[in-house]
């Protein structure tokens, strides 16, 4: 990731060369590379709008916190059972 960073703030070197000389060399830092990386960061302070909603609650967290009090919502039923038939094993 420090890669990135020292990329989009330093820059990348472009050299340039004529009959086998060096005549000169540029730095690019790039600021769309800078900011993508601060976005992901921290998309509160650097992202879009669209990043910035309100989280949704967790379905799966929501599921598991109920399964005790789903159990121990079960009980037994008085219900006459079918018998078992020699076709049913």
């Amino acid at each position: 990731m420090s890669i990135a960073y020292e990329r989009a703030i330093e820059g990348t070197r472009k050299q340039y060369w004529r009959d086998g000389k060096l005549i000169g060399e540029t730095v690019n830092p790039s600021d769309a590379l800078l900011m993508f990386l601060l976005t992901k960061s921290d998309p509160n302070r650097f992202g879009s709008q669209a990043d910035r909603l309100p989280m949704f609650p967790d379905p799966a967290g929501d599921a598991r916190a109920a399964i005790p009090r789903l159990i121990g919502a079960l009980g037994d039923v008085d219900l006459p059972a079918d018998g078992l038939t020699t076709g049913d094993a």
